[in-house]
């Protein structure tokens, strides 16, 4: 007995008070059962699963009594490894109580919402495709990553559309793919022919019809039609309007006729009636039952509408009226026994019983054979079945055949595997067990199928030649090229491939595919010029591997007003970037001068002024401040604002501007007025002193 805390196990082992039942040195008869008590531990410390998947989770629980739930491990978009556990619960290391459960959540790629690429052109799937993986790198902090969604496999079609347009895409838009997936496209790669509708037509016009488009009649096969006189075209593949290579075969099904004669099923079991009678082109009704036959073989065809013999529309239901009463099927299989039974409307329930012969037939039925009995009455068969099987020989069969004649023979494929063997691809060469071994029904056979004989090739250099070449030179190697990216580049020319994979030399099997990276034209991002000098702009747009043009350039200190690329945008390697500059001078100082004076000096320095008045002052006409101050960078044919002196009072009568001749000044509002003379009003603003006419 342990140290430690210790409980009875239940179940087995039942709980005593002294240890053990009997106790020893008792004398008891062969065979007796002894009751033991154990000791064990209570409880455990919880270990730490994360990182581990679900089946190794399982086996460190077990070392210590535990166990995971048995409803599946939820999933969460997890940056860890898919598949291992990022959560569990209980958590480490909390002690629990053996033989507890513990629950946990597994992570899951995250995954992308697949883009709409359809009517693209195959060089703007990238693009889209990487627009639609940046908010989840986004939210991974990947924002740079440009392989969250890639380009896959791209393969030629047929088409209406323009070439190197998008037709389809797998997946489909709208899905989901995880990150870092790819896309396969079909691109329209050559010209497509658009197929007629032929249906109703005479197969004779259908021909005619195709051939216009192109294209040629394929099989023929020949249906009853109610409505569709003989030889016109009831159904067709492809459908009307897919778009499809020229010369292709168009299949046809073709009315037969409008009536047909009924055969004849009178005294026949019902399955064997239902099956001429579909074969002629007819329909079946609900079977009607006959209590009152009691003369006829039970499960056979006492009547039938139509009548034997009668021309009726092809397709018509012919309604069978049968015998009531279970019919005989002791001996039968129990495969014809069920299809009899179920054909009447009655229910089967099957008992196996063993035997040494007769394995598969019906041995007893209940209810007997004759016995009146309503359509959903359950018939019990007891079949039967032998306990040992010998095992088939499946050499020389494909994996599908292998597997039915198993089956039939009661036994299951428990697995397969491959050795080269020319001649016998995909067929089984090797069995265990071997054939014709007795072994016990339901035992699994392992099989090996041949395989292929591969002799490799070795993988050429295309690093530098063009798609095209590249192509070429893998497809004389026995290779497949598969444009796996179209990466912008600067350096290398637009087409030519950047890299290769596998790489050159490396040995693989014929039919391989080889990825590979092309170029395409390099694109830069446009640096912001806008209030640089041109020399500074021009230092930024050159290092951007881009061009600049500032137009006629006039001489002084110039800057950048306006560029078109705009700041940030895309543009393609050597392109150029459009600015406008603008001349640049020193604000001269205007303080204190008058105002004409201040005027001339702007307009020689090909500037404006912006005036405005203010009250007071010792002397009108006077420049108080400007903006910009003096010596600041102001633009050519820029404006500095000034405030000038005035005097008078704001809103009085007399409201006074300021001349030419800043000692003259004239009344408003008519602006044409008294003139006056400078006096006292400059000591007492308001007031004139002396008023004379403008002639003197």
């Amino acid at each position: 007995v342990a140290e430690d805390p210790v409980e009875v196990v239940t179940g087995v082992f039942r709980p005593v008070a002294d240890g053990t039942t009997p106790p020893a040195g008792t004398a008891v008869e062969e065979g007796t059962v002894v009751v033991l008590r154990m000791a064990v531990p209570r409880r455990v410390r919880m270990p730490d699963l994360r990182g581990r998947t679900p089946a190794i989770a399982t086996a460190v629980l077990g070392q210590v009594g535990l166990r995971l739930t048995d409803r599946d491990p939820e999933a969460v978009a997890s940056s860890a490894r898919p598949g291992t556990i990022v959560r569990q619960s209980p958590t480490a290391p909390r002690e629990v109580t053996i033989g507890s459960t513990v629950a946990v959540t597994v992570a899951e790629p995250w995954s992308v919402e697949v883009p709409d690429l359809d009517g693209l052109s195959v060089d703007a799937v990238p693009r889209r495709l990487q627009a639609a993986a940046a908010p989840v790198l986004e939210k991974l902090g990947r924002p740079g990553d440009a392989a969250g969604l890639t380009l896959g496999a791209v393969t030629p079609a047929a088409s209406t559309r323009d070439i190197g347009t998008v037709v389809g895409q797998r997946p489909d838009a709208g899905e989901s793919r995880f990150l870092y997936g790819t896309v396969d496209v079909s691109v329209a790669a050559r010209p497509a022919t658009v197929v007629p509708d032929v249906r109703r037509l005479h197969q004779l016009a259908a021909t005619a019809r195709l051939t216009e488009a192109d294209l040629v009649l394929g099989g023929v096969r020949r249906r009853p039609s109610r409505t569709v006189a003989v030889g016109g075209v009831l159904e067709q593949r492809p459908l009307p309007a897919d778009e499809v290579d020229p010369g292709t075969a168009v299949d046809v099904v073709v009315s037969s006729g409008q009536r047909a004669v009924v055969p004849n099923v009178l005294g026949r079991p019902v399955p064997v009636a239902i099956e001429t009678i579909t074969s002629a082109g007819f329909g079946v009704a609900p079977v009607r039952r006959d209590a009152g036959s009691s003369d006829s073989v039970p499960g056979t065809v006492v009547f039938q509408v139509p009548a034997p013999g009668s021309s009726v529309v092809a397709g018509t239901e012919v309604e069978l009226t049968v015998a009531v009463g279970v019919p005989r099927v002791i001996g039968r299989t129990f495969a014809d026994a069920v299809h009899e039974l179920e054909s009447l409307g009655y229910v089967v329930a099957r008992v196996d019983e063993p035997v040494t012969e007769g394995s598969g037939t019906v041995l007893v039925q209940d209810p007997q054979a004759g016995t009146p009995a309503d359509a959903g009455t359950v018939v019990t068969l007891v079949v039967g079945v032998s306990t040992r099987v010998f095992v088939p020989d499946l050499t020389g069969l494909d994996i599908v055949d292998a597997t039915d004649r198993l089956t039939e023979t009661g036994l299951v494929l428990a697995g397969t595997s491959t050795v080269p063997a020319d001649g016998r691809e995909g067929l089984v060469v090797e069995q265990t067990p071997i054939a014709d071994e007795e072994v016990v029904r339901g035992t699994g056979v392992s099989v090996v199928l041949g395989a292929p004989v591969v002799v490799a090739v070795i993988v050429p250099a295309v690093v530098g030649l063009t798609q095209e070449a590249a192509r070429q030179a893998l497809a004389a190697a026995n290779l497949v090229i598969e444009v796996r990216e179209l990466r912008p580049s600067g350096e290398v020319a637009p087409g030519v491939v950047m890299e290769q994979e596998p790489v050159a030399g490396s040995a693989r099997p014929p039919g391989s595919v080889v990825a590979v990276v092309v170029a395409t034209e390099g694109v830069v991002t446009v640096p912001a010029v806008v209030g640089l000098g041109l020399a500074e702009a021009e230092r930024l747009v050159v290092a951007a591997r881009l061009h600049i043009d500032a137009g006629p350039i006039r001489p002084g200190t110039l800057v950048v007003t306006s560029q078109r690329p705009a700041a940030g945008a895309q543009a393609v390697i050597g392109s150029t970037v459009v600015v406008t500059v603008q001349g640049i001078v020193a604000a001269p100082a205007l303080e204190g001068l008058l105002i004409t004076v201040a005027r001339a000096t702007a307009q020689r320095m090909g500037l404006t002024l912006a005036e405005s008045l203010e009250f007071g002052g010792i002397r009108p006409g006077l420049v108080l401040s400007q903006d910009p101050l003096a010596g600041e960078p102001v633009p050519v044919g820029g404006t500095i604002a000034v405030t000038v002196s005035r005097f008078g009072r704001p809103g009085s009568e007399f409201d006074l501007d300021i001349f030419e001749r800043p000692e003259v000044v004239v009344t408003r509002p008519d602006r044409i007025g008294p003139v006056i003379r400078p006096g006292p009003i400059f000591e007492r603003p308001g007031l004139l002193d002396r008023i004379v006419r403008p002639d003197g």
